[in-house]
């Protein structure tokens, strides 16, 4: 609950970043992730540094209804 995800320019990021940091709703916001030529895959970085391929999601998509 709560969340935003939003795709920018990468030379926008920061400015970006930092004009939510500056609300106390965004206090925590941070990049997760860059997008690069490599379409139609996404690779997570985990915690412990290892690298993973994600999924496509499966089924139907339905939005989260609250």
């Amino acid at each position: 609950e709560g969340r935003i995800l939003a795709v920018c320019d990468e030379a926008a990021a920061e400015s970006i970043l930092a004009a939510w940091r500056r609300r106390p709703e965004g206090a925590g916001a941070c990049r997760i992730g860059t997008v690069t030529a490599d379409a139609g895959r996404v690779i997570l970085n985990t915690r412990t540094g290892g690298r993973r391929l994600v999924d496509q999601p499966r089924g139907e998509l339905l939005p989260r209804i609250c």
